[in-house]
């Protein structure tokens, strides 16, 4: 188990390094150089991540909504070079998360709804 969560510090320190974290770092600290552009930009988020966990029967018209109430914010330089890098970031995250789970078997057939 040690070596495990050894190799997974090295790991950690490798996507610390890596140019699409630096960029997510980058951009994330432009983005809250503007105090409330950043403040507008968490209440988006927020409102965004409960329509996806919840995923309710009007997910879709509630995303469209949620998009056009923000539409504005998606013009800002800022936000959307932190999107992209914050994109980039995650991309990486599931690429190493689907090589570690992907021959492990893992018993998820109860996602498949």
């Amino acid at each position: 188990m040690n070596d495990i969560l050894s190799r997974a510090k090295m790991l950690n320190q490798e996507i610390r390094r890596s140019q699409e974290y630096q960029e997510y770092k980058k951009y994330g600290a432009i983005l809250q150089e503007n105090h409330d552009l950043y403040s507008r930009f968490n209440e988006m988020r927020m409102k965004k991540y409960r329509i996806q966990t919840l995923q309710g029967q009007n997910y879709n018209e509630e995303a469209d909504a949620l998009f056009q109430e923000y539409a504005d914010l998606f013009q800002d330089t800022a936000v959307r070079q932190f999107l992209v890098a914050e994109q980039r970031l995650c991309t990486i995250i599931r690429d190493v998360l689907v090589g570690i789970t992907e021959t492990l078997n893992l018993d998820l057939d109860f996602l498949q709804l």
